[in-house]
C-alpha cells in the first residue's frame, strides 16, 4: 500500500527477509534493539513487520501482531460458560497491538510517522478483523497518539501508558440503535 504527497511516496512492505539496518537508529534504544530482531520474529510469526519507505529509501519499520483485549482473565465454570456463551465473546476482542513505529532520527519531524499511522489505521480497518488498535506509549508519546483518537486506559510496564483506538464508528452504531427502538 502507498501514499503519495509533497514529501514523497509512502509505502510499507512487508519484511520476507532480513532487512538492511545499516546505520538505522530511531533514537531510542530499547526500539532499536526490537527492529535489530526484527527477522527473528517475523521467523517465529509472532509478529508483522513492515519496512516504512520513502521514495523507496527505506526510513522506518512498523511492527504489530494480533492479541485478545482486554488482556483481563473470565473466571466462568462450565456451567456458567455453556449459559453464558455470548457475554463470554463479548468480553473479548481482538486487537491490532503496535510493538512500535520507528523512524530514522534524520527523518524524524517530517510527517512520516504520521503519514505511516495513518497508513496502519486504514489498512487495519480494511483487511484486518479487529475492534482495537492498542499500543504501549511512551510518556513523551502519548499526545501523538491521542490526535489518531487513542485513548489512555491506565498504565503497564515499566511506567508506559496502555492506550488504545476502538475502530467501530460510533455515530453509525448510534444511528443503527435508533432505527432500530
Amino acid at each position: 500500500m502507498e501514499t503519495d504527497d509533497s514529501m514523497g511516496k509512502l509505502s510499507c512492505k512487508i519484511i520476507r527477509e532480513q532487512p538492511s539496518l545499516s546505520g538505522f537508529s530511531c533514537g531510542k534504544d530499547r526500539i532499536d534493539e526490537h527492529i535489530s530482531e526484527a527477522w527473528q520474529i517475523v521467523l517465529m510469526r509472532r509478529s508483522v513487520v513492515y519496512e516504512i519507505l520513502v521514495d523507496g529509501k527505506q526510513v522506518g519499520f512498523l511492527s504489530y501482531y494480533i492479541k485478545n483485549y482486554p488482556d483481563t482473565e473470565i473466571d466462568l465454570d462450565e456451567e456458567e460458560y455453556q449459559c453464558s456463551f455470548e457475554k463470554y465473546m463479548n468480553r473479548y476482542f481482538c486487537s491490532a497491538h503496535i510493538e512500535y513505529i520507528a523512524v530514522r532520527e534524520e527523518y524524524q519531524n517530517c510527517m512520516i510517522g504520521t503519514r505511516a499511522m495513518q497508513w496502519f489505521i486504514k489498512y487495519v480497518q480494511t483487511y484486518l478483523p479487529v475492534r482495537y488498535i492498542t499500543l504501549d506509549s511512551t510518556a513523551d508519546n502519548v499526545s501523538w497518539y491521542k490526535r489518531f483518537g487513542f485513548s489512555s486506559q491506565g498504565s503497564g510496564d515499566a511506567g508506559n501508558t496502555i492506550m488504545h483506538k476502538d475502530l467501530r464508528n460510533i455515530e453509525e452504531l448510534e444511528r443503527i440503535s435508533e432505527q432500530m427502538e
